[in-house]
């Protein structure tokens, strides 16, 4: 079979999932021939990349799915994007692959044992992050202006260089697999991400975006600052969102407005 057939029978099976866990369950299969064995899939929001302090490595994450055991990743609800983690960093600065088998990237001993010290239960705990270092390769996505993420592909049973030669043959196609899963996940599963905006949510998350405060917000909708307030706070809460940048970086970047 062709390349571009191969390809396009993924494409298909993509698109025929009914739902997002059927989703997810095919990305698996038709990332198992290639001997990935686990997968971390997160999507975040900077919109001042250009100008943030890149050595502050601070994002938004906004959605976050693997295969791991969730309880080892309690980051997920935070503001901030784990620091301790160099696929996730290049996929926020970086639109190359990210082979964890590069030693120019790896924490040095010094750097591993200061992040242990001061990273949360679960980064303890995990094996391969003790190491600062998967066998795999992480690949980012894009979309829209300031929407950007990655899919880290893990193989638990080979060894870094085992794992780069079955890169360097099939790297085409794991990185077509990566990106039409992303794309089909984002545009066709509203489930994948479990939650929707209203007409008023979306009223007032524009002019959130817009800088406006609850105040103003008020004014143009013709309520009660306490009522856009409380709504706002039920937003936050709806979105797992720590304050109302962290609530408008998840939106935007799961494409609800």
């Amino acid at each position: 079979m062709s390349f571009s057939s191969s390809i396009s029978n993924i494409e298909h099976a993509f698109v025929q999932a009914s739902t997002s866990d059927d989703l997810w369950q095919e990305l698996h299969k038709q990332l198992a021939p290639y001997k990935v064995s686990s997968v971390c899939y997160g999507l975040a929001q900077v919109p001042l990349l250009q100008q943030a302090d890149k050595s502050s490595h601070s994002g938004v994450l906004a959605y976050f799915k693997t295969s791991y055991p969730v309880s080892l990743f309690t980051h997920t609800n935070t503001e901030l994007l784990p620091r301790a983690d160099m696929a996730t960093l290049h996929c926020l600065y970086h639109t190359t692959p990210y082979m964890s088998s590069d030693k120019s990237r790896w924490l040095s001993d010094e750097e591993r044992a200061e992040r242990l010290a001061h990273e949360d239960k679960w980064y303890k705990k995990n094996r391969m992050l003790k190491e600062g270092r998967h066998i795999g390769v992480a690949i980012p996505v894009r979309h829209g202006k300031y929407g950007l993420g990655g899919l880290g592909l893990h193989s638990d049973n080979l060894t870094w260089q085992e794992f780069d030669d079955v890169w360097a043959e099939h790297k085409q196609t794991l990185t077509e697999i990566a990106q039409m899963f992303d794309t089909v996940a984002r545009t066709k599963f509203d489930d994948l991400f479990a939650v929707k905006l209203t007409d008023r949510e979306r009223e007032i998350v524009f002019w959130l975006t817009q800088g406006d405060s609850a105040k103003a917000i008020s004014s143009k909708l013709g309520t009660s600052p306490y009522t856009i307030e409380n709504q706002i706070k039920m937003l936050r809460k709806k979105f797992s969102a720590s304050n109302n940048v962290h609530l408008v970086a998840k939106i935007m970047t799961l494409t609800l407005i």
